[in-house]
């Protein structure tokens, strides 16, 4: 994908719109570089101001696993795990472009399904060779540019990006070059990368000797009998004559390249070359392959980032192994990784640094690749001990559903729990089994560990976790002798920082049996001393558990040291002290008696969680709300009590929270994907939507306001947009009717009522949709067997179009179906749709959900008339 804009996708671009409106994934099929990537990411920027979440941009290139799948679309979204994403919904509208699935279809298939399924919001753009075949896919087959014409060849689409391309490489080609270009043009069949490779040479040959050079190469990739796509051919001719052109240097450091399985820095290009470079020696090489676009650079962040294209790391990846050298590639990759983690991890143990987090986040996807490369090829554990090192810290804040498989296998093929690295393996499995949910298998895990007498961090890592899991399962005496263990041991072997954390974990499980003041003093003095080390992160996190045990004694005191240490926390941009500061405030202004201040606060707090997809610190939103919701009396306090009972504890300062008696609950918790919708409804209605005095009225008032294809609601002190869906457009007409019937003919827009006009298909109509079926079926079978993908695609999109048709117009057995009239027609579509409508704002706005459920009425006459008046402001345009 070249860097410059997009030239001659105008109507694919348009159809994609437009296949949005009415599918939420629409998938773009062609072959490799025929331009899906460029498309979809300029059908995202070009759609954006219709999505107010925005677009969000997953490249599965990263992966090779089928079992990461889930968790790296979580992951790159910003959430935890992917249990997290499909059990948190958003507000409003949201797009994903999910590029290159092919390689990984039937995992990307099934996380596609699953992500649809649990949340309503997301429209998702995905790109592939080959369709998901999912339901509800809507395909755009993506063809190569048109091949220049002879009467008109400067209007070719191929012709024009080919010259922008030289253009902006610097080549003199221009309007005397024409005739020779079309030519070349037509050469390639119009395939987008084959030009873009072709336009990097022509500063240093003519167009002329570049298709001379293009006719008699031979297709490096193919078998003797090639029987695929011809435009495969003129790629993979393409790309393998850039690779001829190159120095052997550059040819052999391309090769190595192909380990990368997502973005790189050159530092870590000059650490796998095959060869030991002198620093000006190494860059002219590496600058030979982004000059010939077989690198791709992303200057939009500091430092630049690099990566190959799926295309050209395919073929880097055949050579290589060609060559013999794959295996050493990736050890010098392993290597390379293993070194990056101990230098990220130096001094980490006595001073955190607050940029720390983000880079082990960002270096996950190598440290991954490498860890999956020990496991599969490695006779010892050492190399993957090495670099799995990091993923405790990690875990915590990302990638937790990758984490706990990559540590599962990583046990099971090592099952070492005698030597240093296997002890911090299982600590560090075990740490993720915690995060996930498990704290049981946690312990199963470390608790054979608890009796090592080593003073080494491995050993502080297993009292970590052993205080943590036993503190989420009740044993506080075992989880408090466990901390301090560790942080006496750690403060032994001067693992500052370590301590620290320790120390103050158990002050916190001390606290929850009672001894609260001298739990106080020691957090305290470890805020003192973390700020005296100048180790911030540890000062912030210490500030956050003080504010918190505070609120026990002194409620006014414990708000103001709150607010004082979320202004640090997010200043440290430290998610999980941002939570735990919100819910000490919620709880400090309930406790002050004001419950309507408290959930404005856990109102914050939940759009804070849903904004970073942490699902996995629900608890710290649900056991505050249950305790507002109790005390205001609100009928949903039971079942959050128990919800919150039952979520698991990932971080100690949610261990303790019922700070207001609840007593016993006998409801059921609520299933972990409904939690957040719940929340949100009953926060809305303690803002802003408190029961009436008797005869009184409630004054409430509505906005709406309709802009293109998005319409904002504003109801009960809250703020939503959706998509205009027909349903929507049912219910804004009816919010804007005042309460006058509307006819189900009117509002589907139906025009005059007819009576009914006999069967639907007839006798030949239905012979003539089979022929064409078997026409296209046999079609299909033939563009499969010769590899025609792009003809097969277009002929599946017609097959599936007509089968659906014919299924509409048959009954049960094949029987012909009868029209009904225009006006039942109406009445059931309109009903079905403003129901569904009202269901999906369910997910956004409970409230303005709940509230249209009792007062629109459907039916052949529709209305709107709620039992409270309603003052509704309809405002639309477009």
């Amino acid at each position: 994908m070249g860097s410059g804009p997009l030239i001659g996708r105008a109507r694919e671009l348009a159809d994609i719109d437009e296949r949005l409106q009415a599918a939420r994934l629409v998938t773009v099929v062609g072959p490799g570089g025929v331009g899906k990537t460029a498309l979809a990411w300029a059908a995202g920027e070009a759609l954006a101001p219709g999505y107010p979440l925005g677009v969000r941009y997953i490249d599965l290139t990263r992966i090779d696993d089928p079992n990461a799948v889930p968790g790296t679309v979580a992951a790159q979204l910003g959430f935890d795990s992917f249990d997290a994403l499909i059990g948190s919904p958003v507000d409003q509208p949201l797009l994903l472009v999910i590029d290159n699935c092919e390689h990984l279809l039937d995992a990307t298939a099934d996380t596609v399904v699953r992500l649809l399924a649990a949340c309503q919001q997301p429209s998702v753009i995905a790109t592939s060779r080959a369709p998901l075949e999912v339901p509800g896919e809507s395909i755009v087959s993506l063809a190569p540019l048109p091949r220049p014409t002879a009467d008109d060849p400067a209007a070719s689409p191929s012709v024009q990006l080919f010259l922008a391309r030289c253009r902006e490489s610097g080549a003199a080609v221009g309007d005397h070059d024409l005739d020779a270009v079309a030519e070349l043009c037509r050469q390639l069949d119009g395939l987008p990368l084959a030009l873009e490779l072709a336009a990097a040479r022509a500063r240093t040959m003519s167009v002329a000797e570049i298709s001379e050079r293009l006719a008699d190469s031979v297709d490096v990739l193919a078998r003797p009998r090639f029987r695929g796509d011809p435009r495969h051919r003129s790629l993979a001719d393409t790309i393998g004559w850039s690779y001829d052109l190159l120095s052997p240097e550059a040819a052999a450091l391309l090769e190595r390249l192909s380990v990368f399985v997502g973005p790189f820095l050159a530092d870590a290009a000059a650490a796998v070359a095959p060869i030991e470079h002198a620093d000006a020696e190494f860059d002219d090489t590496f600058d030979e392959l982004v000059t010939a676009s077989l690198i791709v650079a992303d200057t939009r962040a500091a430092p630049t980032r690099y990566r190959l294209l799926d295309t050209v790391r395919s073929f880097a990846r055949d050579r290589l192994a060609r060559r013999g050298d794959t295996a050493v590639a990736y050890d010098r990759f392993v290597d390379h990784v293993g070194a990056r983690v101990r230098s990220q991890l130096a001094g980490a143990a006595v001073r955190w640094r607050s940029d720390l987090m983000r880079d082990l986040i960002d270096s996950f996807d190598d440290i991954a690749e490498a860890l999956r490369w020990c496991i599969a090829h490695d006779s010892s554990p050492r190399r993957a001990h090495q670099v799995c090192s990091a993923l405790w810290a990690v875990v915590h804040q990302a990638h937790a559903d990758d984490i706990v498989d990559l540590m599962r296998r990583l046990t099971e093929r090592f099952p070492d729990r005698g030597s240093r690295g296997g002890v911090q393996a299982l600590a560090v499995r075990a740490t993720a089994e915690y995060i996930t949910g498990n704290p049981r298998t946690a312990l199963d895990l470390v608790e054979p560990l608890a009796g090592r007498t080593e003073a080494d961090l491995p050993s502080v890592m297993v009292h970590r976790i052993l205080g943590q899991a036993r503190s989420a399962v009740g044993d506080r005496t075992g989880s408090i002798a466990a901390f301090r263990a560790g942080a006496e041991m750690a403060m032994s072997l001067g693992m500052v920082a370590m301590a620290q954390e320790l120390e103050v974990a158990a002050a916190v499980v001390a606290a929850d049996t009672g001894d609260l003041a001298a739990a106080l003093d020691v957090v305290a003095a470890v805020v003192a001393r973390a700020d005296a080390d100048g180790s911030e992160l540890s000062r912030s996190w210490a500030r956050t558990v003080h504010a918190w045990l505070l609120a026990r004694l002194d409620p006014a005191a414990a708000d103001a040291a709150a607010t004082a240490a979320l202004a640090e926390a997010r200043h440290a941009a430290y998610p999980i002290a941002i939570a735990v500061n919100q819910r000490t405030q919620a709880y400090a202004r309930l406790l002050l008696g004001d419950c309507a201040g408290a959930a404005r606060t856990l109102s914050r707090l939940l759009d804070d969680l849903l904004g970073r997809g942490a699902l996995a610190n629900a608890r710290v939103l649900v056991d505050a709300t249950a305790a507002v919701a109790h005390t205001a009396g609100h009928p949903a306090a039971p079942t959050l009590a128990a919800t919150a009972r039952a979520l698991p504890i990932t971080t100690l300062a949610s261990s303790q929270f019922e700070l207001v008696p609840l007593g016993p609950s006998g409801e059921r918790a609520l299933p972990r994907r409904e939690v957040f919708a719940v929340v949100r409804g009953v926060l809305d209605e303690l803002i802003s939507d408190p029961p009436a005095a008797p005869g009184q009225a409630t004054g409430r008032e509505g906005n709406v306001r309709v802009r293109g294809a998005m319409c904002e609601f504003e109801f009960a002190g809250r703020r939503v947009t959706v998509r205009r869906s027909k349903g929507i457009a049912d219910i804004v007409r009816l919010l804007g009717a005042g309460g006058a019937e509307l006819s189900a003919v009117e509002l589907a827009d139906a025009g005059i009522e007819q009576a009914s006009t006999g069967e639907l298909l007839d006798a030949s109509a239905r012979r003539a949709y089979e022929e064409r079926i078997r026409d296209l079926q046999a079609e299909i079978d033939q563009a499969e067997h010769d590899n025609d993908y792009t003809r097969m695609y277009r002929a599946q999109v017609e097959l599936d179009q007509l089968v659906e048709h014919l299924t509409a117009a048959l009954g049960r057995g094949g029987r012909r179906r009868r029209s009904a009239d225009t006006a039942e027609r109406a009445r059931s579509a309109v009903t079905h749709r403003v129901r569904s409508a009202i269901r999906h704002l369910d997910h956004s706005h409970p409230a303005l959900a709940r509230h249209l459920e009792h007062a629109v009425q459907t039916g052949t006459y529709c209305s709107y008339r709620p039992e409270q008046p309603v003052a509704w402001t309809v405002d639309v345009a477009g």
